[in-house]
């Protein structure tokens, strides 16, 4: 179980779809699920009720979830803090040594620490995108979470408190 997969929980349809946020370590990983938050679960006792959805389901169960909620805006709602660093949990923040980026999207879903991928291999870079702020034209999310495309994630992801020196 790789972070960045979404997944379902078999005998859980009421949870919806997941977001793995860790690499399962010691056979247990995080996962925040739409309608029941972040669950620690043991893939050992998950067996197999735990389904890795494919890149087209996840862009099915995305396009019917639109479609019943057409009108909702998104509520910007106060950001929250890294437990390691402080610092906001919707910036992007890079490593001393600019190998491992955060995910803004990736770090606001686990809500407690920032998540960080390899920098630039899992978010890569565009001219159209330089500026002061991404001399180098960084992507601000990481292309799991970028909708348009769709592919695997290519870096395992880190906590802050492994990337990042207090």
């Amino acid at each position: 179980m790789q972070a960045g997969a979404r997944v379902r929980h078999r005998s859980k349809p009421e949870w919806g779809v997941g977001l793995v946020l860790d690499d399962a370590a010691q056979g247990k990983c995080r996962i925040q699920f739409e309608h029941r938050g972040v669950v620690m679960l043991s893939l050992e006792v998950v067996g197999n009720n735990l389904e890795v959805l494919s890149p087209d389901e996840v862009a099915a169960h995305e396009a019917a979830t639109m479609q019943r909620q057409p009108h909702q805006k998104r509520v910007k709602t106060g950001a929250s803090r890294c437990a390691h660093c402080r610092q906001q949990l919707n910036k992007s923040l890079y490593s001393a040594d600019r190998a491992w980026k955060s995910c803004p999207l990736c770090s606001k879903v686990n809500g407690v620490e920032h998540v960080f991928y390899e920098y630039p291999n899992a978010f890569g870079t565009s001219d159209a995108r330089i500026s002061d702020e991404a001399p180098d034209g960084a992507q601000s999310y990481c292309i799991t979470c970028r909708p348009r495309i769709r592919q695997e994630p290519t870096a395992r992801s880190r906590a802050c408190s492994v990337v990042i020196s207090p």
